[in-house]
């Protein structure tokens, strides 16, 4: 049986209390309102550390974001291979140098449409206005394309592991007057990445999240799992790595 947080962090220094018993040791490290606690004194990686010492299970999001999936391990991209497909199917590739999809054109081979995509990269299809279906490209012994079915968050994962095989990316990144820190967001992410951004972020749009310094240091972190280097504010943030307590098969 999976055993529940006694106290999660649910969004930036806000924390859910499961355990009441717990609450003498918060209120002396921030405000506790009912089963919610606000971390407010800067001691917060000890009180972590004592409350994990007591058997507390504490789950923070830093534990979350290092629980992320991770990038895989990738071959260098092979040959063309061709995949045929129907006239109303729309392929994409991951671009490495924009970290987006791209249009990939079909071309015809007497009555037949085949798009071609290079061995081991991923490819993405559509045939709705849905989000499509995801395929990482291998190559069969007769030479023919075969498609292993990805989910979204592996695919993207796939194409930022090409894009930074042989060195990590900078992405646009600012420090605002006021301590804060905005980020454009004009690459595709893995969809639990950006989840995590938002819950991240002070404020957010389509085109860019706002960080306060708390936020930013755990989006920094997140960002470097995907080998991205924001280009203002890449902080190297010390957490600790306490006694880390993420474990999904824990027994009662």
């Amino acid at each position: 049986m999976v055993r529940r947080p006694d106290l999660e962090e649910v969004s930036v220094n806000t924390f859910l209390i499961a355990d009441t018993a717990m609450i003498p040791i918060l209120r002396g490290e921030g405000t506790v309102n009912g089963h919610s606690f606000t971390l407010t004194s800067a001691r917060g990686l000890g009180l972590i550390a004592r409350l994990r010492t007591r058997n507390y299970r504490v789950v923070t999001l830093k534990d979350k974001i290092d629980r992320l999936p991770e990038m895989p391990n990738v071959q260098a991209p092979g040959n063309l291979l061709q995949i045929e497909t129907g006239a109303r199917d729309q392929w994409f590739r991951f671009d490495g140098e924009t970290l987006t999809w791209q249009a990939v054109e079909a071309q015809a081979n007497g009555s037949r449409l085949f798009v071609a995509f290079e061995e081991h990269r991923v490819a993405r299809r559509r045939r709705s206005r849905t989000g499509g279906d995801y395929f990482r490209i291998e190559r069969l012994p007769n030479d023919s394309a075969q498609l292993a079915t990805l989910s979204e968050d592996a695919g993207v994962l796939l194409g930022y592991a090409h894009a930074t095989y042989d060195a990590d990316i900078e992405i646009d990144s600012s420090v605002n007057d006021d301590g804060s820190y905005s980020l454009p967001i004009e690459f595709s992410l893995p969809p639990q990445y950006r989840a995590m951004l938002e819950l991240l972020a002070t404020s957010h749009d389509k085109q860019t999240m706002h960080f306060s310094e708390a936020g930013w240091a755990l989006a920094v972190r997140l960002l470097h799992r995907l080998n991205l280097r924001p280009a203002n504010g890449d902080i190297e943030a010390d957490f600790d790595d306490d006694h880390d307590d993420f474990d999904d098969d824990d027994d009662e």
